[in-house]
């Protein structure tokens, strides 16, 4: 059990800093052999990472159940992830919109100079 508990927060630790990065998922490797001590240590560091409230931090922390804790922690940081993909897909939208309306407008302001070199030109 603390073995799958290990590689999922390796695996969610990647995933959230691919989230952030905006790259493609690379797993944490978990080295060395599984203990409750070291599931709870990465536990509770992957806890101090999130951004999950001060509350939900103390909770994890005070979470004597390694297995439950790590739960904790998992959702926390799915939440997060889910938030980061979200924000950065709003983003990449807004940006198109963005470019879109910038190349609009540039290319009327390449028009109306057109039309006023064809206009002077005809004078």
């Amino acid at each position: 059990h603390l073995d799958t508990l290990a590689k999922q927060l390796s695996t969610l630790l990647g995933s959230q800093q691919a989230a952030v990065n905006g790259v493609s998922a690379s797993n944490v490797q978990w080295g060395g052999a599984v203990s409750a001590e070291r599931v709870a240590a990465l536990a509770d560091s992957l806890a101090s990472c999130t951004d999950a409230s001060s509350e939900e931090k103390q909770q994890v922390l005070e979470c004597l159940d390694v297995g439950k804790r790590a739960e904790l922690v998992a959702a926390h940081l799915k939440r997060q992830i889910d938030l980061l993909k979200l924000k950065r897909r709003i983003t990449a939208q807004v940006t198109g919109e963005l470019s879109k309306s910038q190349r609009d407008f540039y290319l009327r302001q390449q028009l109306k100079a057109i039309k006023n070199e064809l206009s002077e030109a005809e004078d």
